[in-house]
């Protein structure tokens, strides 16, 4: 029965964090690409010279 309880508890948890990670984790996506595209950039331009 406990063990029921602590399932259904993190069901509910995974699901209200999926909701709400959907759109973070699209940010956060985006800031790591934003983030190697500018490290990529420096690196290039620290070759060039």
């Amino acid at each position: 029965m406990i063990f029921h309880l602590f399932f259904l508890t993190i069901t509910i948890s995974k699901r209200r964090y999926t909701v709400e990670n959907i759109r973070s984790e699209r940010n956060q996506q985006r800031i790591k690409e934003e983030l190697l595209y500018k490290r990529a950039q420096y690196v290039q331009t620290r070759r060039f010279f």
